[in-house]
């Protein structure tokens, strides 16, 4: 994994280059954009994702009406939009609010 800054040049931009984590916390896989969807794929493990997170995201995306983010955890998903967290997976059967969704994704015990 690494990180690559966007600067004004290639050259600039390679030079500025900075390894990554071996294994992130959270690990972007996949993105799209286009005239339908505008997402992003994140896997992470449900232990990391808790209510902070969550309410930040959707604050994150108040910004960007248009976007998505879909969570993939190893005991299902959640996805992440500015007015709306759809969620899929048994674990997270009759999950009412973002602290609902948090608890489940800490109580499974599991990591990705």
């Amino acid at each position: 994994m690494a990180e690559v800054p966007i600067l004004g040049t290639w050259e600039l931009s390679e030079n500025a280059w900075k390894r990554g984590a071996h294994k992130p916390d959270f690990f972007v896989v996949d993105d799209m954009y286009n005239e339908w969807d505008r997402w992003h794929r994140i896997e992470a493990s449900p232990s990391l994702v808790n209510d902070d997170l969550l309410s930040e995201l959707v604050a994150l995306l108040l910004s960007w009406p248009d976007w998505c983010l879909y969570i993939a955890l190893t005991v299902g998903g959640l996805t992440v939009f500015r007015d709306r967290i759809l969620y899929e997976g048994k674990t997270f059967d009759g999950s009412g609010s973002i602290a609902d969704l948090a608890a489940r994704c800490g109580s499974t015990g599991r990591t990705a």
